[in-house]
């Protein structure tokens, strides 16, 4: 556990505060709202003037910190930044921040490098052309920190 003063949150900031990092202590994934580019606090709780108060801060290794990106898929799992999905097509993608728009870059196909790039709302639409929803379409099975021959 850090040795850290409590940080009184508003209801907008733990709604937004979506982040998942590994843990330095053993490795694991910790998920909840970023308190400092290396802690993850994973649990709020509420006092009695609808204050939110993080709970069980935990210290995480800052560059495998990522944000929820909204979107969740097929089996309803969250999908972060930096994640590997693969696609029902069998290629795999790695999601990643564009300047506009959550941005996809697909790394791997049949065991070759692919070069395809979309941004999630272009590659929504071709999606929805075929009558797909995005979220049906992908489903998480990584990250590029835990499988890191996806990284490019």
């Amino acid at each position: 556990m850090v040795n850290m003063k409590m940080k009184t949150l508003n209801q907008e900031e733990v709604m937004e505060g979506d982040y998942k990092g590994k843990r330095v202590d053993n490795g694991e994934w910790a998920c909840g709202y970023l308190m400092d580019k290396n802690v993850i606090c994973q649990g709020t709780t509420y006092d009695d003037y609808v204050d939110i108060v993080a709970v069980n801060p935990v210290l995480v290794k800052p560059e495998t910190v990522s944000q929820w990106t909204g979107l969740r898929d097929k089996n309803k799992k969250k999908i972060y930044y930096n994640d590997v999905l693969k696609g029902e097509n069998g290629k795999y993608w790695v999601v990643k921040k564009g300047k506009l728009a959550i941005h996809l870059k697909c790394v791997k196909w049949r065991g070759d490098e692919c070069n395809e790039e979309y941004d999630i709302i272009t590659y929504s639409k071709l999606l929805k052309r075929g009558g797909r929803e995005f979220e049906d379409y992908f489903i998480v099975v990584g990250n590029i920190h835990d499988n890191p021959e996806f990284r490019r």
